[in-house]
């Protein structure tokens, strides 16, 4: 069934075919809002995917710094040969070695190679027998960004330079926790150990699955900050990991490791730790703002990254002993409010509309300023499309018109080497020669290179008509055994399903897990995570739902599914979730809700879910427990702004329009005195949402410029279906 939404505007069709929508756009020049932060955006570098390593891609004729620790056992008389070859075995270029003793000696040289090669190995060979000992074996390009000896690439730099970043957070995340205080598989972060001589570095096996070098150490990240003429933000450990807590009267020394990273990075030559940043090449200070105290601390169920109560025992201290030390540091909280949290880091990984229904228009303005430190939509995503870069889009506007707020913002994660992917999408993909930025990458770039010094009030008017949810039911499980039995979906007046399990798991399709049907009950017997079986037809909508779950065993409760159309689009109530602490009603289209809740081992619960027009409704055991609505669809999303330059001041209109249609719009620009009659329109777009880039196709989806004329304080102009658009008009010329 169709219903009208709104009614005030009129879709354009031809022959009964949706071809187009209308729209109007008012911005008043003469109405500011918030002042747009300097910092809004940014990017979080963090150690996740290999992302520091760049892999070994030689190029013929072009030179690379080799060196390597040897000592030897009594007898190996050598030599010992260090050659660059392909995987076949030609040698590009190769050195031998001779004078390997008993004792550790560094041995250099410098191979130009020969040919070229994007998967090159470096072999170490002798022709004698004997016992080697080989250490911090490094093959280096000559040619690094700026130059520089340990340097980055090049390329994957000028990704970075094209963002506009204005800070960079670094290095984690979840790499700077560790999984326990004193675990050798997965200790914290700890920046002493990231400096000086790379040999020296001990490295350290991180939560990510592979042992980080550090050759990316703490003076690598400030050099990287000042490179790109971005602000240092420093995350530390507070003495919380994953799965454990340094004690209160062991805490000083972490608190002084924080201490002395902010000596290193901006103290004087005079201190203890400003000769060795001296010593490393850099006497000036790296100008080092904020300090970030722990990652995700105090806010996970079941006390995962510390409890509430000891994340905020463990900031006071940091926060007052780096105050009486460093009273410009800007700390940065990663939970609550109170009159010491300056900033606090918010974080959001969710579905296109998930991150849609963030909404910060009418937040408290009292409370702490708000960094979202980590976002992206990980649902209906692909592997990084366009849906997820529109949603992603969509988002910032509202951080933008509400900056006085949400004062900076940064994607995540950053980068991903071909082959090490941990985590899905990521803005940069990369191997050992090529790289290119997801679709999201390009918004946030499009952003970044167009913030707006104020914003001015906006307002967009468009209509529509949407199509009411519908598809079929599913239950499953996260790392939980179950029993599921009497399941009945009923339309008013009709029976669409009723499943007793008699004929097995006739009508049912398993996505994944171990299902048994036995004596009337759906059994679920596996651990896995995300299990679960469909039913139904993707043509039911306004129907509801009931059935009986019981938990046998496991660390979460049930997952009741709906409006389910595939594999990845769909709805659910989560009962239980998140180590059986929350009930969550969230998927494709649904406004989240959420609430505490668990549920008990052996115990037949009975559910009910009603949905009829954009409403759900989810009763436990006859009681309603959770509702929410279907979002309205809102295509499109604005942010205007005013910006200073060298000729007077550009307004800039963002414009997402997240529909599969164009919209002609009309726009009417209010008291735009000296209004330049030509622009400039920077797009994103692509003709389906689900459209990605890639190593073949890095410029897929990318953004194209086009050159505006006829701009008048009324004037027309089709933003097109799946696309991000940016205009800079000029004004006050």
């Amino acid at each position: 069934m169709v219903r009208p939404i709104i009614t005030s505007i009129l879709l354009v069709c031809l022959d009964g075919i949706l071809c187009g929508g209308t729209a109007g756009l008012t911005v008043d020049l003469d109405k500011p809002g918030a002042k747009v932060s300097p910092e809004l955006y940014g990017i979080f570098f963090e150690e996740i995917n290999r992302a520091g390593d760049g892999g070994l891609y030689v190029e013929g004729g072009k030179s690379y710094r080799l060196s390597f620790y040897a000592k030897c056992a009594p007898g190996f008389i050598g030599p010992l040969t260090v050659s660059v070859e392909k995987q076949d075995g030609t040698v590009l270029a190769g050195q031998p070695f001779d004078g390997i003793g008993d004792t550790w000696k560094k041995h250099e040289a410098m191979l130009t190679v020969s040919g070229t090669d994007a998967d090159a190995r470096l072999v170490l060979s002798s022709t004698q027998a004997g016992i080697l000992w080989l250490d911090m074996v490094s093959l280096f390009p000559k040619e690094t960004y700026k130059g520089r000896e340990n340097g980055l690439r090049p390329d994957l730099v000028k990704m970075l330079e094209d963002m506009h970043p204005a800070f960079v957070r670094f290095p984690g995340g979840c790499f700077i926790e560790g999984w326990k205080p004193c675990n050798c598989t997965g200790l914290p972060a700890r920046w002493k150990q990231t400096i000086g001589d790379i040999a020296e570095r001990p490295g350290r096996w991180c939560q990510w699955g592979y042992y980080s070098t550090e050759g990316l150490g703490f003076h690598e990240y400030l050099l990287l900050c000042e490179d790109l003429q971005a602000t240092p933000l420093f995350v530390v450990n507070i003495g919380i990991v994953h799965f454990g807590v340094v004690p209160m009267d062991q805490l000083q020394e972490w608190v002084q490791d924080a201490l002395d990273a902010i000596e290193y990075a901006n103290g004087p030559v005079s201190t203890k730790w400003g000769p060795l940043r001296a010593k490393a090449g850099h006497p000036e200070p790296f100008h080092l703002k904020y300090i970030e105290l722990g990652n995700e601390n105090g806010q996970q169920a079941g006390g995962f990254g510390g409890t509430a109560d000891q994340y905020h025992e463990r900031y006071a201290v940091f926060y007052s002993a780096i105050k009486a030390n460093y009273p410009d540091i800007i700390p940065i909280a990663n939970t609550g409010s109170g009159p010491t949290i300056e900033v606090t880091d918010w974080h959001t990984y969710t579905s296109p509309q998930g991150l849609l229904d963030c909404v910060f228009d009418h937040r408290d303005r009292k409370k702490a300023k708000i960094y979202v430190g980590e976002y992206a939509v990980t649902a209906d995503c692909g592997k990084g499309n366009l849906n997820a870069a529109l949603a992603e889009a969509a988002f910032l506007t509202g951080l933008e018109r509400n900056s006085d707020l949400m004062v900076m913002s940064s994607y995540a994660p950053l980068f991903v080497r071909k082959g090490w992917q941990q985590w899905n999408p990521n803005a940069i993909h990369f191997d050992a020669s090529r790289v290119y930025g997801t679709p999201s990458y390009h918004a946030q770039a499009m952003f970044g290179a167009n913030r707006a010094d104020q914003v001015v009030a906006s307002e967009v008017t468009v209509a529509l008509e949407a199509d009411w949810p519908r598809g079929g039911i599913g239950v499953g499980t996260w790392d939980t055994q179950a029993e599921f039995k009497d399941i009945k979906v009923t339309h008013p007046g009709k029976a669409l399903l009723e499943s007793d399990f008699s004929k097995g798991m006739e009508g049912w399709k398993s996505v994944r897990g171990n299902w048994q049907a036995a004596d009337g009950v759906l059994h679920q017997k596996g651990d896995q995570m995300d299990v679960r079986v469909d039913a139904g037809d993707a043509s039911w909508q306004d129907y509801t739902l009931r059935l009986k779950a019981r938990k046998t065993g496991g660390k979460e409760g049930f997952r009741v599914f709906f409006h389910v159309n595939g594999a990845k689009e769909m709805a659910s109530w989560i009962i239980g979730g998140w180590g059986n602490s929350v009930y969550v009603i969230d998927g494709t289209g649904v406004r989240k809700a959420e609430k505490p809740g668990k549920i008990e081992v052996g115990r037949w619960y009975d559910i009910r879910i009603e949905l009829n027009d954009l409403a759900i409704r989810c009763y436990l055991d006859d009681v309603l427990t959770q509702e929410t609505t279907r979002a309205q669809p809102n295509p499109l999303h604005i942010v205007s702004g005013l910006k200073k330059t060298a000729k007077g001041r550009d307004l800039i209109l963002k414009v997402v329009n997240m529909a599969a249609v164009p919209y002609n719009t009309a726009i009417d620009l209010q008291h735009a005195a000296g209004l330049t009659a030509t622009g400039e329109a920077l797009v994103l777009k692509a003709d389906r949402a689900d459209a990605e880039d890639s190593f073949e196709r890095p410029l897929n989806v990318a953004p194209s410029i086009t050159q505006l004329t006829g701009i008048s304080p009324g004037f027309r102009h089709t933003f097109p279906a799946n696309s991000v658009t940016i205009l800079r008009l000029g004004i006050d010329r």
